[in-house]
């Protein structure tokens, strides 16, 4: 069965928003530990992936930067991922706003509520990238401007409509 990548966001957000809520029960009743909070983040991060490749790790991702775009012309439009194929260019697809700080922000919730989880998940947004435009950027974001670590790093992107670069 196929689903909508609007149904594989909003699954991705619920699930999240359940592991935080028995993440929240755990705490309060002092049973969390540090196992618990590595298997916590270890599930969030698999959902943060399904979330921001909703709409296709590489084609249909909607954003894709310059770099990208050219290494995709370079190979007649074959997504190339492996870098021993392509050193620089090959791609990769990265968070406009880094994994670890919206699992930063999702675990600083007090009462994780759908809403809460969704405004957070507006910040998982996938761009393809090259390895060398992926080495450039800040590991750390920027939440009141998710794109300054692009610019800090020269690197442009170009928006591609709702559902990105099509096969």
């Amino acid at each position: 069965m196929k689903y909508s990548p609007e149904q594989e966001e909003q699954s991705s957000a619920d699930l999240i928003l359940q592991l935080l809520r028995y993440r929240s029960k755990l705490i309060s009743n002092g049973q969390s530990h540090n196992s618990y909070e590595k298997q916590f983040k270890g599930l969030i991060t698999t959902l943060l992936w399904s979330h921001t490749e909703a709409y296709g790790k590489y084609k249909g991702c909607r954003y894709w930067s310059k770099g990208a775009l050219e290494s995709l012309d370079k190979h007649n439009g074959k997504v190339v991922t492996n870098k021993t194929i392509d050193p620089t260019h090959a791609l990769r697809h990265e968070h406009l706003f880094p994994r670890k700080d919206t699992i930063d922000l999702l675990f600083e919730l007090d009462s994780p509520t759908i809403d809460a989880v969704s405004n957070i998940l507006e910040l998982n947004i996938g761009v393809v990238v090259t390895v060398e435009e992926d080495s450039r950027l800040s590991k750390k974001g920027n939440r009141e401007d998710v794109w300054k670590r692009y610019r800090d790093a020269n690197i442009l992107v170009e928006q591609k409509g709702d559902g990105g670069i099509k096969n």
